[in-house]
């Protein structure tokens, strides 16, 4: 049962991955519209992420039952520890990037690369019997102290980068949390709570491999021990791609050259600005973004996150969510509308769905209760 447990413990992330992987090939070649080659690139990162991880998770059994293969590949297990912590980073470097230009530093894959090789051409010169005893007990070999200390610890690099890579993606959401409130009014797919909870959880099972300092590799391989690591990552596999797939995300996109094109100048009266929300209701579209308005109205992206700013004392996403509260009093108010549940007002007056509805009324109460706020 033990045995059967243990095998569960690494092919279940393994399955896991490889269904997300399959799902996100399906979407990737099924992607079109506007931008959609943004939207391509960062499903490309993350089916790669997927497919490194697949590989990842086959090394611990090729570790325990296969050591003669494993002496052969451990520089590859030894590179894929790392790469996943970048590939994880980039994908959230994709959905968090704010500049119109914005690729990610190659560097990140660059060390590791350098890495890899060190470790490989140093592997070239360690005999082979070397290596399969390494694999098959996971004690220090007399003789080869350096090599053995690295590869007897690379779970514990995996949690040193796991750290730091961790706390790059909170910097990411932070500075993308100031930048897509003049952006996007859509509380719930642009608050990434989901992605939040997700670098939580990478970080609380961080130091899980940390464990090996303690427990011989071997023992530590053939325990229980993986298997709350694997659930952590089960969860995680199907959280990303249920969030990718269900498009739970804003990505701030370029502005389209025709709408920036000789926008600068032109002056946008408050009196036409309301008219045009008074008219046609924009707010009422629950994906509404800045550049919705832009194209409409003929001006600048950050004249109008400007403009509202200066003339209502509030960033775009506070505004629209204002006018859509408005909505909802109004719909409450109307006699038409007593049959309709709070859930389907709360749709109709522009919010993609009664958590974004919620999510604001919260921010709201916090901002009525900080002094000075206009």
């Amino acid at each position: 049962m033990n045995e059967l447990m243990r095998i569960m413990g690494y092919t279940a992330p393994l399955t896991a991955s490889l269904f997300c992987l399959g799902l996100l090939t399906v979407r990737r070649f099924a992607t079109s519209g506007t931008y959609c080659r943004i939207k391509q690139d960062l499903l490309d990162v993350m089916a790669i992420f997927y497919a490194v991880m697949a590989v990842n998770w086959v090394q611990p059994l090729l570790y325990i039952y296969c050591p003669e293969v494993y002496a052969h590949e451990s520089v590859i297990y030894f590179v894929e520890l790392m790469l996943t912590q970048v590939l994880f980073y980039h994908i959230v470097y994709k959905i968090t990037s704010v500049e119109e230009q914005n690729s990610f530093p190659r560097i990140h894959y660059a060390v590791i690369g350098v890495f890899g090789m060190a470790f490989a051409g140093w592997s070239l010169l360690i005999p082979y019997d070397v290596r399969l005893a390494l694999a098959a007990t996971g004690e220090m070999q007399a003789g080869y102290g350096a090599y053995s200390m690295l590869s007897i610890h690379k779970l514990e690099l995996r949690g040193i980068y796991t750290i730091i890579y961790g706390i790059l993606c909170i910097r990411r959401l932070l500075r993308y949390r100031k930048t897509i409130l003049e952006y996007s009014a859509d509380q719930a797919r642009s608050s990434l709570e989901w992605l939040y909870s997700l670098i939580i959880l990478t970080l609380v099972f961080a130091p899980l491999p940390m464990t090996a300092f303690f427990i011989p590799n071997r023992a530590l391989a053939t325990s229980l021990v993986p298997m709350f690591w694997g659930t952590a990552y089960i969860v995680l596999f199907m959280v990303l791609c249920y969030n990718m797939l269900a498009g739970n995300y804003v990505m701030i996109l370029p502005e389209k050259q025709e709408h920036k094109k000789d926008r600068w100048h032109r002056h946008l009266a408050k009196t036409d600005f309301e008219a045009h929300m008074h008219r046609d209701k924009p707010y009422l579209k629950p994906k509404l973004k800045i550049t919705d308005l832009t194209a409409h109205l003929g001006i600048n992206r950050a004249y109008l996150s400007g403009f509202i700013n200066k003339e209502y004392g509030m960033n775009f996403s506070r505004y629209i969510n204002q006018q859509r509260m408005k909505e909802l009093e109004r719909l409450h108010a109307n006699p038409e509308y007593d049959k309709l549940s709070e859930v389907e007002l709360v749709l109709k007056a522009g919010f993609s769905s009664y958590y974004g509805y919620r999510s604001f009324m919260r921010a709201e109460e916090k901002l009525k209760k900080r002094p000075f706020v206009r």
